[in-house]
């Protein structure tokens, strides 16, 4: 469903106004309300985990050389990210360990590729954030404290990074805009809008209790379908 529909269908289930909504543009009174209530579902929805399956995304992008003693730490617009969230941190434990971050040198090709290891701010700091650094192929990476990536050595010609990272939330502002979520879990947006709708209007407390039911239903699907599996020790759960 789109943005304009799934206004309409909360309108329904809510109860909350008797006019069709037909454009979620420039809307006064109780229209209004329900569409901002189903933006502020769908960031709800959003924001309750950070790692969504939909939410996690790629990018690649060629690097210059950096010339020290100049450091390599890219900001996510400078790599060509928006909505960013947070970066896809490696998972070093279990069976299967996964390394998110490779690099090759882009006149060799893909044939080049190698992967970078995760290392922490403080480690990346005393070895490639002090003093003048020779300039080479980068091997490692970190996520500095403003979000920044920084890779070790600083590039000593052109590579291409690939990677990848969560993006932040989805906001929908015309008619035909989709959540990036599943369409069949579409309906958690309408009924936690009607949520919100019930809890600013006190409305009738059987309206409240059937959308809250349907909400939680959808939500937990949603969380065993869209969620990465739960560990222990490294190996997912049967």
């Amino acid at each position: 469903m789109n943005f304009l529909a799934l206004a309409e269908k909360t309108r329904k289930w809510s109860g909350t106004s008797s006019t069709t909504i037909a454009n979620v543009a420039s809307q006064t009174g109780q229209t209004a309300l329900i569409i901002d209530a189903v933006g502020q579902a769908w960031e709800l929805i959003q924001t309750k985990h950070l790692t969504w399956n939909w939410l996690r995304s790629e990018f690649e992008i060629d690097l210059t050389a950096v010339t020290p003693p100049s450091e390599a730490r890219y900001t996510p617009s400078a790599l060509g990210i928006t909505r960013f969230s947070d970066w896809y941190h490696d998972r070093k434990k279990g069976a299967n360990p996964y390394r998110a971050f490779t690099l090759y040198l882009t006149a060799t090709g893909r044939a080049d590729e190698g992967i970078l290891d995760e290392i922490s701010f403080d480690t990346w700091k005393v070895k490639y954030g002090r003093g003048v650094v020779s300039a080479d192929r980068p091997t490692e990476w970190a996520m500095a404290p403003d979000c920044r990536l920084c890779l070790g050595k600083p590039p000593s010609a052109p590579y291409t990074l690939k990677g990848e990272f969560w993006k932040g939330p989805q906001t929908m502002a015309v008619n035909d805009d989709v959540p990036e979520m599943p369409e069949r879990f579409h309906m958690a947006i309408v009924h936690r809008a009607a949520l919100l709708l019930h809890e600013k209007d006190e409305a009738d407390n059987s309206v409240f209790a059937r959308n809250e039911a349907k909400y939680t239903e959808i939500m937990a699907q949603l969380e065993r379908d869209q969620l990465p599996p739960v560990t222990i020790a490294g190996n997912p759960l049967a």
